[in-house]
């Protein structure tokens, strides 16, 4: 008995070093194609994220979207976070997120367990481009998320779209009319309560800053609406 739980033990901590070796396999692959500004979507996990895939739904699509946040990947000196350097030189990748707040998250926790795929602009970022990415990114650090996804600096892909857009006159998305979405699904639902409280509900939320129907007359940058942009190729996924 005791042997075949040494035995048991044994091939659980060879399983371990399997799934953290491919791990850190997967990861260099990845950093090995990294450019500066490259886009990094991930297929996240959270409550929000499931209700995201369901309002991005096209008609006739049985299944949520997938991609439901996006970062921009910058290289670092080693322990350096001022500024970035070539893509070649020795360094770490960080991914600039807005996730609340916005902030630099190592390139292996931003895609950790997580399908992923990674865009590029079609005419190419080169380093001065990428720099002014980067300053222009890093204005918003700290900047709180906006739950409502009307302010573009404080949610994923809008933070994305404007930083572009400020720093290298691109626009890579337009905006969506937040009333075409469809809102029907059961995640959707659950955050939307969330999100608009009935007057007679307690709630830990702050009072909604206007009334669902005027949210919907509103609009916002989608993660597939950036995904989507003619501007961007894939480089991996």
């Amino acid at each position: 008995m005791l042997n075949l739980c040494s035995r048991l033990s044994f091939s659980i901590l060879l399983i371990a070093q399997f799934i953290t070796l491919s791990a850190s396999a997967n990861i260099d692959q990845l950093a090995g194609l990294l450019r500066n500004g490259d886009i990094v979507f991930i297929q996240s996990k959270t409550p929000r994220s499931s209700a995201l895939g369901e309002v991005m739904k096209k008609r006739g699509e049985l299944k949520p979207y997938p991609w439901t946040h996006v970062g921009m990947a910058f290289k670092f000196p080693v322990g350096e976070r001022s500024k970035i350097v070539e893509f070649s030189d020795e360094g770490e990748w960080m991914v600039a997120e807005s996730v609340g707040p916005v902030k630099l998250t190592p390139l292996s926790s931003f895609i950790k367990n997580l399908n992923y795929d990674v865009k590029r602009l079609k005419s190419g970022v080169n380093f001065e481009q990428a720099n002014k990415l980067f300053e222009v990114g890093k204005k918003h650090i700290k900047k709180t998320y906006d739950f409502y996804y009307l302010d573009p600096v404080r949610y994923c892909s809008g933070y994305v779209v404007t930083t572009y857009k400020d720093a290298l006159s691109i626009e890579l998305a337009t905006p969506t009319l937040i009333s075409t979405m469809p809102m029907e699904g059961k995640s959707t639902a659950a955050v939307l309560k969330e999100m608009f409280p009935a007057s007679n509900e307690k709630t830990s939320k702050s009072k909604a800053p206007m009334t669902f129907e005027e949210w919907k007359t509103k609009t916002t940058i989608t993660p597939r609406a950036l995904y989507d942009s003619p501007l961007i190729e894939t480089v991996l996924n």
